[in-house]
C-alpha cells in the first residue's frame, strides 16, 4: 500500500482566499500579509526570428528597451507582495485597473476578458507539493507586443514553454504574442493531467482500504478526496468556459490559432470526463466502506454466535451439577458419589460441544 496515502488528500495548500475589504475603491491593490513576506521575482524573454534575450531584471525600466527592439517580450512576475513593482507595470502596459485588482485577489474564477486592446485572462495551475494539492492562480494579460504572467509563489509549470521557444527554432519565434497567451494556458492545462493520474492511482488505493482495511481513517481520506476532486473540477469546468470566450476573441491572422484553442478546449473535457469518473467512484467508496463495515461486523457476530452457541450447553449441564440438592434420595445427582463423575462431566461436556461445532460445519457457519 502506498504510504503517501495518508497525507496526498488532505486539504488543499491554499489558505484563505484574499480580498480587499469591504468599502474599499474599486481597483485598489492591497498588500495581503500572506503574500506580503513572500520575495518577488521578475523574469524576461524577449525573443524575434533571429535573437533571444533571457534574463531576470531587478528594476522595470530595463523593460523599455526590450519591448522597443523585440516584437514579443513575455515578463514572468513570481510573488504578488510589491505593490509598487505591480502599480508600475499597471502604468507601463495601461494594464485596467480592475483586472489588476483581480490579479492580487486571488479568489477569481478562471476567464479570459477584453479591455480595448488588451486582453486579460484568469486560470488556475493544480501542483502536487508535499503530497498536498496547490491550487496557484495565474494570471495574465497580452497585447500586441508583450505577454504579462503573475504567479502567487514560483514553480515548474512554465519549463518546458520556455524550453520550447529557446529551441523551437525560428518558426516558434515568429509566432505572435496571442498564440504565446495561448501557449500559457494550454501549458496550465497540460498540467491538470499528472495531479490527476497521481489521484487516480490514490483512488485505487483508497479503494482497497475501503475494502480490505474499513476504519475511520478511510472515511477522512474519502471526504479530503471528494473536497479535492471538487476543486479540480470546478477549476476545469470555468477554464473551459475561459477557452471558449477565448476563442471567440481570437484575432490573430494566424487562423490556424482558433484550431489550437479548440483543442486545448477539448483537453479541458477530457479532464472534466476524468474528474467526472473519480467522483462517481468515489461517491461509490461510501457504500464500499459501509458494506466492509456490515461484513466484518456480521462474521464477528458470527463467531460470537458460534462460541456462545456453543458454551451455552456446557454451562447448563454445569448449572446443574451445580445445584445443591439434598443426597438423602439416591435420585439426587447421583453421579456426584460416582468414583468417575468429575470425568463424566467433562466427557459430556465435550461431547455435546463436538456435536454443536460439527453441526455448525455442516450447515457452513464456518464459511466466509
Amino acid at each position: 500500500m502506498n504510504n503517501d496515502i495518508d497525507t496526498i488528500f488532505k486539504k488543499p495548500r491554499r489558505g484563505s482566499q484574499h480580498r480587499s475589504k469591504p468599502g474599499t475603491a474599486p481597483g485598489t491593490l492591497v498588500v495581503h500579509p500572506d503574500l506580503a513576506s513572500q520575495p518577488v521575482k521578475v523574469s524576461v524573454i524577449a525573443f524575434s526570428e533571429a535573437e533571444l534575450f533571457e534574463n531576470t531584471i531587478n528594476n522595470l525600466d530595463e523593460l523599455a528597451p526590450l519591448l522597443e527592439k523585440y516584437p514579443a517580450t513575455w515578463v514572468n512576475i513570481c510573488g504578488l507582495g510589491d505593490i509598487d513593482l505591480l502599480s508600475k507595470l499597471t502604468t507601463m502596459f495601461n494594464l485596467n485597473s480592475l483586472a489588476m485588482e483581480d490579479v492580487v485577489n486571488v479568489h477569481q474564477r478562471p476567464k479570459v476578458e477584453e479591455y480595448d486592446d488588451i486582453f486579460f485572462a484568469v486560470a488556475y495551475e493544480p501542483e502536487l507539493i508535499k503530497n498536498e494539492l496547490d491550487m496557484q492562480q495565474i494570471s495574465m494579460f497580452w497585447g500586441k507586443k508583450f505577454v504579462l504572467t503573475f504567479q502567487e509563489h514560483a514553480s515548474d509549470c512554465f519549463v518546458p514553454l520556455v524550453t520550447r521557444i529557446k529551441h523551437g527554432g525560428k518558426r516558434t519565434r515568429l509566432l505572435q504574442t496571442e498564440y504565446l497567451a495561448y501557449a500559457v494556458l494550454d501549458t496550465i492545462i497540460d498540467n491538470f493531467f499528472p495531479v490527476i493520474d497521481a489521484y487516480g492511482t490514490h483512488l485505487d488505493d483508497i479503494e482497497e482500504d475501503a475494502i480490505d482495511n474499513a476504519s475511520t481513517v478511510v472515511i477522512s481520506k474519502i471526504h479530503a478526496f471528494k473536497h479535492n476532486l471538487h476543486l479540480l473540477r470546478r477549476a476545469a469546468w470555468d477554464q473551459r468556459e475561459a477557452m471558449a470566450s477565448f476563442r471567440e476573441l481570437a484575432v490573430a491572422s494566424d487562423s490556424d490559432l482558433r484550431f489550437f484553442i479548440r483543442d486545448c478546449e477539448d483537453h479541458t473535457i477530457q479532464i472534466i470526463d476524468i474528474l467526472e469518473s473519480y467522483r462517481e467512484r468515489t461517491s461509490g467508496l461510501m457504500d464500499i466502506y459501509l458494506s466492509s463495515v456490515n461484513n466484518r461486523t456480521n462474521r464477528i457476530m458470527k463467531v460470537l454466535t458460534i462460541v456462545a452457541s456453543t458454551f451455552m450447553p456446557i454451562g447448563v449441564i454445569a448449572g446443574i451439577y451445580g445445584m445443591n440438592f439434598d443426597r438423602a434420595s439416591p435420585w439426587n445427582l447421583p453421579e456426584l458419589s460416582w468414583k468417575y463423575g468429575y470425568e463424566y462431566f467433562w466427557c459430556l461436556a465435550l461431547l455435546v460441544a463436538s456435536s454443536m461445532l460439527i453441526t455448525f460445519w455442516r450447515k457452513g457457519w464456518f464459511k466466509h
